[in-house]
């Protein structure tokens, strides 16, 4: 068991763990993720964890806010730039954000201002590459207000997740044995973003999703969070705990099970099953 905090907010646990060296010599990783369907696989977007701060001049806002550069309206103009891309960005890519700091108080043309925001696509590549553009949102939003940007990263980018369908196919049979039903996942589905990707790149995982809550629960709301609270909720969590350590388990008694999940994660093969 190793424990692997920080998954959301860009914490990276698992990369940061795995840079300091606690997986080496791991043969595989197994964890699963609550949800409103039981799954054996689901794709994950890679995301960037970024933050743009823009610096202008204060000033009076009511004596004489000429004098002033404000960092407020560059933050604004920037998501104006943002909602601008969206038709011209793929289908799979997610841009979204909030503004973390919009100036101190009513009067005072804001000095500062920062947006912290994700930037999502299929791939590390294609989401490396749409940050370039929105670096150049800010910038351009920055120059028309008179202020400055910074670009920064507030943590490590999430790799998209590779999941081991010879793992997943074990998982699927442990949990139905239980009485769970349990479906595939959809490649083409909407998806989040975890550090476990990153960890997929180095070893076989798997990464299931064991139903919880009622069909259509929003994640990361609080009906999910309520739902996580019940009986219900908590069976589940054995029975999902019940079914990665029975592939644990076979991983250890099966040599050919292991041999089979390393093969697969040579050639880098992927179909959710």
């Amino acid at each position: 068991m190793i424990g692997t905090p920080g998954e959301e907010m860009g914490g990276a646990g698992k990369v940061r763990l795995a840079e300091a060296g606690v997986f080496d010599g791991v043969d595989a990783a197994v964890m699963f993720h609550p949800g409103d369907r039981s799954l054996t696989a689901a794709h994950a977007l890679a995301a960037a964890h970024l933050r743009v701060a823009f610096t202008g001049v204060s000033a009076h806002a009511a004596k004489s806010p000429w004098e002033g550069r404000s960092a407020l309206a560059a933050a604004q103009l920037f998501f104006n730039a943002l909602d601008t891309m969206r038709q011209f960005v793929p289908p799979s890519a997610r841009i979204h954000g909030i503004v973390s700091d919009g100036g101190q108080a009513p009067n005072v043309v804001p000095a500062h201002a920062a947006v912290d925001l994700y930037v999502r696509d299929r791939t590390a590549a294609s989401a490396r590459a749409l940050v370039e553009r929105v670096r150049a949102a800010a910038v351009g939003a920055a120059l028309a207000t008179e202020t400055q940007a910074e670009l920064s990263e507030t943590g490590p980018l999430y790799a998209e997740r590779r999941n081991n369908t010879v793992l997943a196919k074990r998982f699927g049979q442990a949990v139905r044995a239980l009485g769970v039903d349990i479906e595939p996942g959809d490649q083409d589905s909407p998806a989040g973003s975890s550090d476990i990707g990153n960890l997929s790149k180095l070893l076989p995982v798997i990464h299931p999703y064991i139903q919880v809550a009622p069909a259509g629960t929003p994640s990361h709301s609080e009906a999910m969070c309520a739902a996580a609270a019940t009986p219900f909720a908590h069976e589940r969590t054995q029975v999902a705990a019940t079914g990665l350590a029975t592939v644990v388990a076979e991983l250890l008694t099966e040599p050919g099970l292991l041999e089979a999940a390393r093969a697969e994660f040579a050639a880098g093969a992927e179909v959710l099953t």
